[in-house]
């Protein structure tokens, strides 16, 4: 029984590691949550929209939060990403 209950546990660990998301799942979950840009706008990369960003990684989860003002923008596990801070605008 005592097994059963670890492999269980070893299982469940294995997924949660693996299904972890990763930086660019927060980019897309984050550039959803954008206003779109004009037809004629200066085409600009990705990574200027997301030079705010610190992307921390632990083993089963992971957050992205905004080296300016400080405050955690999204986090993710079990290969979802959900966006905190609704308001959080890209740098210019």
């Amino acid at each position: 029984m005592k097994r059963l209950v670890l492999l269980i546990l070893l299982g469940a660990c294995g997924y949660l590691f693996y299904t972890n998301p990763d930086f660019d799942a927060h980019k897309s979950a984050l550039a959803e949550q954008l206003p779109p840009r004009p037809l004629f706008a200066e085409p600009t990369g990705e990574d200027t929209h997301f030079s705010r960003l610190d992307f921390s990684n632990f083993l089963f989860a992971s957050t992205t939060k905004d080296t300016e003002t400080l405050t955690m923008v999204s986090y993710g596990f079990a290969g979802r990403v959900k966006i905190i801070d609704t308001e959080w605008q890209p740098s210019k």
